[in-house]
Protein backbone atom coordinates (compact mmCIF):
# COMPACT_ATOMS: atom_id res chain seq x y z
CA UNK A 1 0.00 0.00 0.00
CA UNK A 2 1.52 3.35 -0.99
CA UNK A 3 1.53 6.44 1.19
CA UNK A 4 -1.14 8.04 -1.00
CA UNK A 5 -3.39 4.99 -0.60
CA UNK A 6 -2.93 5.05 3.15
CA UNK A 7 -3.78 8.75 3.31
CA UNK A 8 -6.93 8.10 1.30
CA UNK A 9 -7.84 5.28 3.66
CA UNK A 10 -7.41 7.57 6.65
CA UNK A 11 -9.62 10.24 5.14
CA UNK A 12 -12.40 7.70 4.53
CA UNK A 13 -15.32 7.30 6.97
CA UNK A 14 -14.41 5.61 10.24
CA UNK A 15 -16.72 2.63 9.79
CA UNK A 16 -14.79 1.09 6.91
CA UNK A 17 -13.55 -1.77 9.07
CA UNK A 18 -10.29 -2.45 10.87
CA UNK A 19 -8.00 0.55 11.46
CA UNK A 20 -5.46 1.15 8.79
CA UNK A 21 -2.65 0.57 11.28
CA UNK A 22 -3.81 -3.01 11.83
CA UNK A 23 -3.56 -3.65 8.10
CA UNK A 24 -0.13 -2.02 8.01
CA UNK A 25 1.10 -4.45 10.65
CA UNK A 26 0.49 -7.21 8.18
CA UNK A 27 2.98 -5.49 5.87
CA UNK A 28 6.04 -4.93 8.09
CA UNK A 29 8.31 -4.59 5.10
CA UNK A 30 6.27 -1.61 3.89
CA UNK A 31 6.33 0.04 7.29
CA UNK A 32 10.08 -0.44 7.53
CA UNK A 33 10.59 1.41 4.27
CA UNK A 34 8.58 4.36 5.57
CA UNK A 35 10.31 4.62 8.97
CA UNK A 36 13.42 6.26 7.53
CA UNK A 37 13.89 8.18 10.78
CA UNK A 38 14.96 4.97 12.52
CA UNK A 39 18.08 4.43 10.35
CA UNK A 40 20.19 7.05 12.11
CA UNK A 41 19.22 5.63 15.50
CA UNK A 42 20.50 2.15 14.62
CA UNK A 43 23.70 3.64 13.18
CA UNK A 44 24.26 5.79 16.27
CA UNK A 45 23.81 2.84 18.65
CA UNK A 46 26.18 0.65 16.56
CA UNK A 47 28.82 3.39 16.65
CA UNK A 48 28.39 3.68 20.43
CA UNK A 49 28.87 -0.07 20.83
CA UNK A 50 32.03 0.05 18.71
CA UNK A 51 33.39 3.05 20.64
CA UNK A 52 32.54 1.46 24.00
CA UNK A 53 34.30 -1.74 22.94
CA UNK A 54 37.43 0.19 21.97
CA UNK A 55 37.41 2.15 25.26
CA UNK A 56 37.02 -0.98 27.39
CA UNK A 57 39.76 -2.86 25.51
CA UNK A 58 42.15 0.08 25.92
CA UNK A 59 41.32 0.45 29.63
CA UNK A 60 41.76 -3.26 30.33
CA UNK A 61 45.02 -3.32 28.37
CA UNK A 62 46.27 -0.26 30.26
CA UNK A 63 45.38 -1.98 33.54
CA UNK A 64 47.36 -5.08 32.56
CA UNK A 65 50.37 -3.00 31.56
CA UNK A 66 50.18 -1.08 34.83
CA UNK A 67 50.06 -4.22 36.96
CA UNK A 68 52.87 -5.77 34.93
CA UNK A 69 55.09 -2.76 35.57
CA UNK A 70 54.33 -2.75 39.32
CA UNK A 71 54.29 -6.35 40.46
CA UNK A 72 53.91 -8.74 37.58
CA UNK A 73 50.79 -10.44 36.23
CA UNK A 74 49.01 -13.39 37.77
CA UNK A 75 47.28 -15.94 35.49
CA UNK A 76 43.96 -14.96 37.04
CA UNK A 77 44.53 -11.32 35.97
CA UNK A 78 44.77 -12.38 32.33
CA UNK A 79 41.66 -14.54 32.67
CA UNK A 80 39.76 -11.68 34.31
CA UNK A 81 40.87 -9.31 31.57
CA UNK A 82 39.48 -11.67 28.92
CA UNK A 83 36.15 -11.78 30.77
CA UNK A 84 35.95 -8.09 31.56
CA UNK A 85 35.48 -6.87 27.98
CA UNK A 86 32.27 -8.79 27.16
CA UNK A 87 31.08 -8.49 30.78
CA UNK A 88 31.47 -4.73 30.70
CA UNK A 89 29.56 -4.30 27.44
CA UNK A 90 26.88 -6.62 28.78
CA UNK A 91 26.57 -4.60 31.98
CA UNK A 92 26.34 -1.35 29.99
CA UNK A 93 23.58 -2.90 27.88
CA UNK A 94 21.71 -4.18 30.97
CA UNK A 95 21.86 -0.65 32.41
CA UNK A 96 19.99 0.59 29.32
CA UNK A 97 22.86 2.62 27.92
CA UNK A 98 22.02 1.63 24.33
CA UNK A 99 18.34 2.59 24.51
CA UNK A 100 17.55 5.70 22.47
CA UNK A 101 15.22 7.08 25.14
CA UNK A 102 18.27 7.67 27.34
CA UNK A 103 20.62 8.93 24.62
CA UNK A 104 21.17 12.43 23.30
CA UNK A 105 19.88 14.62 26.15
CA UNK A 106 19.51 14.69 29.90
CA UNK A 107 21.73 13.14 32.56
CA UNK A 108 20.21 9.65 32.58
CA UNK A 109 22.77 8.25 30.12
CA UNK A 110 25.70 9.33 32.30
CA UNK A 111 24.01 8.09 35.48
CA UNK A 112 23.54 4.67 33.92
CA UNK A 113 27.16 4.49 32.77
CA UNK A 114 28.16 5.23 36.36
CA UNK A 115 25.77 2.56 37.67
CA UNK A 116 27.17 -0.02 35.23
CA UNK A 117 30.68 0.76 36.51
CA UNK A 118 29.61 0.35 40.15
CA UNK A 119 27.69 -2.87 39.43
CA UNK A 120 30.60 -4.47 37.58
CA UNK A 121 33.09 -3.45 40.28
CA UNK A 122 30.80 -4.99 42.92
CA UNK A 123 30.41 -8.20 40.89
CA UNK A 124 34.18 -8.56 40.34
CA UNK A 125 34.99 -7.84 43.97
CA UNK A 126 32.32 -10.15 45.37
CA UNK A 127 33.04 -12.91 42.85
CA UNK A 128 36.78 -12.93 43.49
CA UNK A 129 36.14 -13.07 47.26
CA UNK A 130 33.64 -15.93 47.00
CA UNK A 131 35.80 -18.13 44.76
CA UNK A 132 39.03 -17.10 46.48
CA UNK A 133 40.68 -15.96 43.25
CA UNK A 134 43.90 -13.93 43.82
CA UNK A 135 42.81 -11.02 41.65
CA UNK A 136 45.21 -8.11 41.68
CA UNK A 137 43.65 -5.16 43.47
CA UNK A 138 45.90 -2.89 41.41
CA UNK A 139 44.38 -4.25 38.23
CA UNK A 140 40.78 -3.83 39.43
CA UNK A 141 41.52 -0.35 40.79
CA UNK A 142 43.10 0.76 37.50
CA UNK A 143 40.92 -0.92 34.87
CA UNK A 144 37.39 -0.45 36.21
CA UNK A 145 37.36 3.22 37.31
CA UNK A 146 39.56 4.13 34.35
CA UNK A 147 37.20 2.53 31.86
CA UNK A 148 34.21 4.14 33.58
CA UNK A 149 35.75 7.61 33.33
CA UNK A 150 36.76 7.07 29.69
CA UNK A 151 33.28 5.81 28.82
CA UNK A 152 31.73 8.96 30.31
CA UNK A 153 34.14 11.12 28.29
CA UNK A 154 33.43 9.13 25.13
CA UNK A 155 29.65 9.40 25.61
CA UNK A 156 29.96 13.13 26.17
CA UNK A 157 31.92 13.49 22.92
CA UNK A 158 29.40 11.34 21.02
CA UNK A 159 26.57 13.50 22.34
CA UNK A 160 28.29 16.69 21.16
CA UNK A 161 28.65 15.20 17.68
CA UNK A 162 24.97 14.20 17.73
CA UNK A 163 23.92 17.70 18.82
CA UNK A 164 25.94 19.23 15.98
CA UNK A 165 24.22 16.90 13.50
CA UNK A 166 20.83 17.86 14.88
CA UNK A 167 21.53 21.57 14.58
CA UNK A 168 22.36 20.84 10.93
CA UNK A 169 18.92 19.22 10.48
CA UNK A 170 19.94 15.54 10.69
CA UNK A 171 19.35 12.75 13.25
CA UNK A 172 15.92 14.04 14.22
CA UNK A 173 12.93 12.37 15.85
CA UNK A 174 9.76 12.85 13.82
CA UNK A 175 7.10 13.81 16.35
CA UNK A 176 3.31 13.70 16.05
CA UNK A 177 1.86 16.13 18.62
CA UNK A 178 -1.51 15.37 20.23
CA UNK A 179 -3.31 18.00 22.31
CA UNK A 180 -4.85 21.43 22.22
CA UNK A 181 -3.60 24.07 19.81
CA UNK A 182 -1.94 26.03 22.64
CA UNK A 183 -0.10 22.97 23.94
CA UNK A 184 1.13 22.02 20.47
CA UNK A 185 2.35 25.58 19.89
CA UNK A 186 4.27 25.43 23.17
CA UNK A 187 5.83 22.11 22.15
CA UNK A 188 6.95 23.57 18.82
CA UNK A 189 8.53 26.53 20.62
CA UNK A 190 10.42 24.22 22.93
CA UNK A 191 11.69 22.01 20.11
CA UNK A 192 13.00 25.07 18.28
CA UNK A 193 14.63 26.50 21.38
CA UNK A 194 16.25 23.19 22.37
CA UNK A 195 17.25 21.82 19.00
CA UNK A 196 19.88 19.57 20.57
CA UNK A 197 17.03 17.30 21.74
CA UNK A 198 16.39 16.42 18.10
CA UNK A 199 12.61 16.75 18.03
CA UNK A 200 10.84 17.90 14.87
CA UNK A 201 7.06 18.20 15.06
CA UNK A 202 5.79 17.00 11.67
CA UNK A 203 2.05 16.93 12.38
CA UNK A 204 -0.61 17.82 14.94
CA UNK A 205 -3.72 15.93 16.02
CA UNK A 206 -6.22 18.43 17.41
CA UNK A 207 -9.79 18.01 18.68
CA UNK A 208 -12.21 19.79 16.33
CA UNK A 209 -9.50 21.73 14.47
CA UNK A 210 -10.60 25.12 13.20
CA UNK A 211 -7.55 25.61 10.97
CA UNK A 212 -5.43 23.30 8.87
CA UNK A 213 -2.08 24.36 10.34
CA UNK A 214 -0.44 25.29 13.62
CA UNK A 215 2.20 28.03 13.50
CA UNK A 216 4.64 28.86 16.28
CA UNK A 217 8.15 30.31 16.41
CA UNK A 218 8.14 30.66 12.61
CA UNK A 219 7.38 26.95 12.12
CA UNK A 220 4.16 25.81 10.43
CA UNK A 221 2.92 22.29 11.15
CA UNK A 222 -0.08 20.70 9.37
CA UNK A 223 -3.10 19.51 11.34
CA UNK A 224 -3.43 15.94 10.10
CA UNK A 225 -6.45 14.64 11.98
CA UNK A 226 -8.16 14.03 15.33
CA UNK A 227 -6.37 12.67 18.42
CA UNK A 228 -8.27 9.36 18.26
CA UNK A 229 -6.45 8.44 15.03
CA UNK A 230 -2.96 9.45 16.15
CA UNK A 231 -1.50 5.94 15.78
CA UNK A 232 -2.69 5.58 12.19
CA UNK A 233 -1.56 9.08 11.28
CA UNK A 234 1.86 8.44 12.80
CA UNK A 235 2.25 5.45 10.48
CA UNK A 236 1.22 7.49 7.44
CA UNK A 237 3.59 10.36 8.18
CA UNK A 238 6.49 8.17 9.34
CA UNK A 239 6.58 9.62 12.86
CA UNK A 240 8.69 7.72 15.37
CA UNK A 241 7.27 9.52 18.43
CA UNK A 242 3.78 10.53 19.55
CA UNK A 243 3.78 13.28 22.17
CA UNK A 244 0.48 13.68 24.01
CA UNK A 245 0.68 17.23 25.33
CA UNK A 246 -2.83 17.22 26.77
CA UNK A 247 -4.30 13.85 27.73
CA UNK A 248 -7.80 15.29 28.21
CA UNK A 249 -8.27 15.47 24.43
CA UNK A 250 -8.33 11.64 24.42
CA UNK A 251 -11.69 10.81 25.98
CA UNK A 252 -11.97 8.21 28.78
CA UNK A 253 -9.47 5.40 28.10
CA UNK A 254 -8.09 7.02 24.96
CA UNK A 255 -4.45 7.01 26.16
CA UNK A 256 -4.66 3.31 26.93
CA UNK A 257 -6.17 2.57 23.53
CA UNK A 258 -3.47 4.63 21.84
CA UNK A 259 -0.83 2.57 23.67
CA UNK A 260 -2.54 -0.62 22.48
CA UNK A 261 -2.55 0.65 18.89
CA UNK A 262 1.20 1.25 19.07
CA UNK A 263 2.03 -2.24 20.30
CA UNK A 264 4.29 -4.01 17.82
CA UNK A 265 5.52 -0.76 16.27
CA UNK A 266 8.69 1.20 16.92
CA UNK A 267 6.76 4.35 17.82
CA UNK A 268 7.46 5.87 21.24
CA UNK A 269 4.53 7.26 23.25
CA UNK A 270 5.27 10.20 25.56
CA UNK A 271 2.74 11.79 27.88
CA UNK A 272 2.94 15.25 29.41
CA UNK A 273 1.72 14.99 33.01
CA UNK A 274 -0.78 17.44 34.43
CA UNK A 275 1.87 18.26 37.07
CA UNK A 276 3.94 20.35 34.69
CA UNK A 277 7.49 21.34 35.66
CA UNK A 278 7.55 18.87 38.55
CA UNK A 279 9.82 15.89 38.02
CA UNK A 280 12.57 13.76 39.47
CA UNK A 281 12.45 12.12 42.89
CA UNK A 282 9.48 14.22 43.99
CA UNK A 283 7.10 12.13 41.87
CA UNK A 284 6.59 8.45 42.67
CA UNK A 285 3.86 5.95 41.81
CA UNK A 286 1.77 4.67 44.73
CA UNK A 287 -0.75 1.94 43.92
CA UNK A 288 -3.89 2.57 45.95
CA UNK A 289 -7.21 0.70 45.68
CA UNK A 290 -6.07 -0.68 42.35
CA UNK A 291 -5.17 2.74 40.89
CA UNK A 292 -1.59 3.80 40.03
CA UNK A 293 -1.68 7.23 41.71
CA UNK A 294 1.16 9.74 41.61
CA UNK A 295 2.52 10.72 45.00
CA UNK A 296 3.94 14.24 44.99
CA UNK A 297 6.52 14.95 47.66
CA UNK A 298 6.77 18.47 49.02
CA UNK A 299 9.87 20.34 47.87
CA UNK A 300 12.68 20.35 50.44
CA UNK A 301 13.89 23.84 51.36
CA UNK A 302 15.63 22.80 54.58
CA UNK A 303 17.41 19.72 55.89
CA UNK A 304 20.73 17.96 55.42
CA UNK A 305 20.90 18.33 51.60
CA UNK A 306 20.37 22.08 51.82
CA UNK A 307 23.00 22.35 54.56
CA UNK A 308 25.40 20.33 52.40
CA UNK A 309 24.66 22.65 49.47
CA UNK A 310 25.46 25.73 51.58
CA UNK A 311 28.73 24.23 52.83
CA UNK A 312 29.78 23.12 49.36
CA UNK A 313 28.85 26.53 47.89
CA UNK A 314 31.09 28.38 50.33
CA UNK A 315 33.94 25.90 49.96
CA UNK A 316 33.91 26.10 46.16
CA UNK A 317 33.54 29.89 46.25
CA UNK A 318 36.57 30.14 48.53
CA UNK A 319 38.61 27.92 46.19
CA UNK A 320 37.50 29.93 43.14
CA UNK A 321 38.37 33.26 44.77
CA UNK A 322 41.83 31.93 45.56
CA UNK A 323 42.36 30.49 42.07
CA UNK A 324 40.97 33.55 40.27
CA UNK A 325 42.60 36.21 42.44
CA UNK A 326 45.06 37.33 39.69
CA UNK A 327 42.20 37.60 37.18
CA UNK A 328 40.03 39.54 39.64
CA UNK A 329 42.88 41.97 40.30
CA UNK A 330 43.58 42.42 36.58
CA UNK A 331 39.92 43.20 35.82
CA UNK A 332 39.77 45.68 38.71
CA UNK A 333 42.84 47.52 37.38
CA UNK A 334 41.43 47.63 33.82
CA UNK A 335 38.11 49.08 35.02
CA UNK A 336 39.84 51.65 37.21
CA UNK A 337 42.14 52.79 34.43
CA UNK A 338 39.23 53.00 31.99
CA UNK A 339 37.38 55.99 33.51
CA UNK A 340 38.74 56.19 37.08
CA UNK A 341 35.32 55.25 38.44
CA UNK A 342 34.51 52.64 41.08
CA UNK A 343 35.50 49.07 40.31
CA UNK A 344 32.42 47.43 41.77
CA UNK A 345 28.76 48.04 41.03
CA UNK A 346 26.58 47.58 44.11
CA UNK A 347 22.85 47.08 43.76
CA UNK A 348 20.09 46.04 46.14
CA UNK A 349 18.68 42.64 45.22
CA UNK A 350 16.11 40.39 46.86
CA UNK A 351 17.31 37.07 48.23
CA UNK A 352 15.86 34.04 49.97
CA UNK A 353 12.61 34.65 51.88
CA UNK A 354 12.47 38.19 50.53
CA UNK A 355 15.52 39.42 52.44
CA UNK A 356 17.38 42.11 50.52
CA UNK A 357 21.17 42.21 50.15
CA UNK A 358 23.83 44.12 48.25
CA UNK A 359 24.73 42.23 45.08
CA UNK A 360 28.27 42.80 43.80
CA UNK A 361 29.37 42.99 40.18
CA UNK A 362 32.27 44.43 38.29
CA UNK A 363 31.05 47.77 36.96
CA UNK A 364 30.27 47.43 33.25
CA UNK A 365 28.43 50.75 32.73
CA UNK A 366 29.29 54.41 32.94
CA UNK A 367 29.16 55.96 36.40
CA UNK A 368 25.89 57.85 35.67
CA UNK A 369 24.09 54.81 34.22
CA UNK A 370 21.30 54.87 36.81
CA UNK A 371 20.49 58.51 36.03
CA UNK A 372 20.17 57.68 32.30
CA UNK A 373 17.70 54.85 32.91
CA UNK A 374 14.56 57.00 32.70
CA UNK A 375 15.50 58.35 29.26
CA UNK A 376 16.04 54.82 27.89
CA UNK A 377 12.83 53.19 29.17
CA UNK A 378 11.30 53.10 25.70
CA UNK A 379 14.21 51.08 24.28
CA UNK A 380 13.59 47.96 26.37
CA UNK A 381 14.25 44.82 24.28
CA UNK A 382 12.78 42.50 26.90
CA UNK A 383 9.21 41.63 27.81
CA UNK A 384 7.73 41.28 31.27
CA UNK A 385 9.30 43.05 34.26
CA UNK A 386 12.94 42.90 33.13
CA UNK A 387 14.75 45.83 31.53
CA UNK A 388 17.35 44.85 28.93
CA UNK A 389 18.76 46.70 25.92
CA UNK A 390 20.70 44.62 23.42
CA UNK A 391 22.94 47.59 22.48
CA UNK A 392 22.92 49.62 25.69
CA UNK A 393 24.69 52.99 25.26
CA UNK A 394 25.48 53.03 28.99
CA UNK A 395 27.82 50.03 28.72
CA UNK A 396 31.53 50.82 28.48
CA UNK A 397 33.92 49.18 26.03
CA UNK A 398 35.42 47.10 28.84
CA UNK A 399 31.91 46.38 30.11
CA UNK A 400 30.84 44.84 26.81
CA UNK A 401 33.73 42.38 27.06
CA UNK A 402 32.95 41.63 30.70
CA UNK A 403 29.29 40.96 29.93
CA UNK A 404 30.01 38.82 26.89
CA UNK A 405 32.31 36.61 28.97
CA UNK A 406 30.17 36.90 32.16
CA UNK A 407 33.28 37.97 34.07
CA UNK A 408 31.29 40.86 35.55
CA UNK A 409 29.52 38.27 37.74
CA UNK A 410 32.69 37.06 39.50
CA UNK A 411 32.44 39.41 42.53
CA UNK A 412 29.24 37.56 43.44
CA UNK A 413 31.54 34.83 44.76
CA UNK A 414 31.86 37.08 47.81
CA UNK A 415 28.05 37.08 48.10
CA UNK A 416 28.23 33.29 48.13
CA UNK A 417 30.90 33.35 50.85
CA UNK A 418 28.67 35.57 52.98
CA UNK A 419 25.72 33.19 52.56
CA UNK A 420 23.57 35.64 50.60
CA UNK A 421 23.76 33.74 47.32
CA UNK A 422 24.45 30.26 45.98
CA UNK A 423 26.56 29.15 43.05
CA UNK A 424 23.40 27.82 41.37
CA UNK A 425 19.91 29.21 41.79
CA UNK A 426 17.29 31.59 40.34
CA UNK A 427 18.39 34.98 39.05
CA UNK A 428 18.60 37.56 41.89
CA UNK A 429 15.77 40.07 41.24
CA UNK A 430 15.64 43.76 42.06
CA UNK A 431 13.00 45.02 44.55
CA UNK A 432 11.16 46.82 41.74
CA UNK A 433 10.81 43.52 39.89
CA UNK A 434 9.53 41.68 42.96
CA UNK A 435 6.89 44.37 43.45
CA UNK A 436 5.45 43.40 40.04
CA UNK A 437 5.51 39.64 40.61
CA UNK A 438 2.35 37.62 40.32
CA UNK A 439 1.63 35.47 43.37
CA UNK A 440 3.16 32.24 42.06
CA UNK A 441 6.37 33.98 40.92
CA UNK A 442 7.24 34.70 44.56
CA UNK A 443 8.21 31.02 44.80
CA UNK A 444 11.52 32.05 43.23
CA UNK A 445 12.38 33.54 46.64
CA UNK A 446 12.12 30.22 48.50
CA UNK A 447 15.77 29.44 47.71
CA UNK A 448 18.95 31.50 47.50
CA UNK A 449 19.58 33.26 44.19
CA UNK A 450 22.49 31.97 42.17
CA UNK A 451 25.43 33.25 40.15
CA UNK A 452 24.29 30.82 37.46
CA UNK A 453 21.14 28.81 36.92
CA UNK A 454 18.86 27.23 34.36
CA UNK A 455 18.23 30.67 32.87
CA UNK A 456 22.00 31.09 32.35
CA UNK A 457 22.43 27.84 30.42
CA UNK A 458 19.17 28.09 28.45
CA UNK A 459 19.49 31.39 26.61
CA UNK A 460 20.21 34.08 29.23
CA UNK A 461 18.85 37.47 28.15
CA UNK A 462 17.36 36.02 24.94
CA UNK A 463 14.72 34.24 27.03
CA UNK A 464 11.26 35.73 27.42
CA UNK A 465 10.12 36.75 30.89
CA UNK A 466 7.62 33.87 30.96
CA UNK A 467 10.31 31.34 30.01
CA UNK A 468 12.83 32.62 32.53
CA UNK A 469 10.19 32.39 35.29
CA UNK A 470 9.32 28.85 34.22
CA UNK A 471 12.97 27.77 34.37
CA UNK A 472 13.53 29.37 37.77
CA UNK A 473 10.39 27.76 39.20
CA UNK A 474 11.43 24.40 37.76
CA UNK A 475 14.72 24.71 39.63
CA UNK A 476 12.95 25.66 42.87
CA UNK A 477 10.61 22.66 42.60
CA UNK A 478 13.16 20.07 41.49
CA UNK A 479 16.50 21.05 42.99
CA UNK A 480 19.01 18.25 43.50
CA UNK A 481 22.81 18.02 43.81
CA UNK A 482 22.97 16.35 40.39
CA UNK A 483 20.98 19.20 38.82
CA UNK A 484 23.44 21.70 40.32
CA UNK A 485 26.42 19.82 38.91
CA UNK A 486 24.75 19.63 35.49
CA UNK A 487 24.08 23.38 35.46
CA UNK A 488 27.64 24.18 36.52
CA UNK A 489 29.00 22.00 33.71
CA UNK A 490 26.70 23.64 31.17
CA UNK A 491 27.56 27.14 32.38
CA UNK A 492 31.10 26.86 31.05
CA UNK A 493 29.73 26.00 27.59
CA UNK A 494 27.12 28.80 27.68
CA UNK A 495 29.71 31.39 28.73
CA UNK A 496 32.17 30.31 26.03
CA UNK A 497 29.49 30.78 23.37
CA UNK A 498 28.37 34.17 24.69
CA UNK A 499 24.82 33.61 23.43
CA UNK A 500 22.25 35.91 25.05
CA UNK A 501 24.88 37.92 26.93
CA UNK A 502 24.29 41.68 26.66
Amino acid sequence: MSIVEREEALSAPRDVGLPTLARLRKRPETVAQDWTGQDWQRTYVRLLIAADLLIVVLAVAAGLVGVLSIKGLQPVDEQLAALLVPSWLGMVAVAGCYEMRFLGSGTEEFKRIGLATIWLTAVVGTGSFVVGAPVSRWFVAAALPGAGALLLLERWGARKVLHARRRAGACLHRVMAVGTREDVEHLIRQTQREQYAGWRVIGACLPQPSRTTVTSHGITVPVVGPPQRAAELAAVHAADTIAVTHAAVLANDGVKRLAWDLEGTSVHLLLSPALTDIAGPRVTVRPLVGLPLLHLEQPAFTGFQRLAKDVLDRLLALLLVGALAPLLLMIAVIIKLGDHGPVLFRQRRVGVRGRSFTCLKFRSMHVDAEEQLATLAGLNDHDGVLFKIRVDPRVTAVGRWLRRTSLDELPQLFNVLSGQMSLVGPRPPMPSEVDRYHTHVHRRLLVKPGITGLWQVSGRSDLSWEESVRLDLYYVENWSPLLDLTILAKTAVAVSRGVGAY
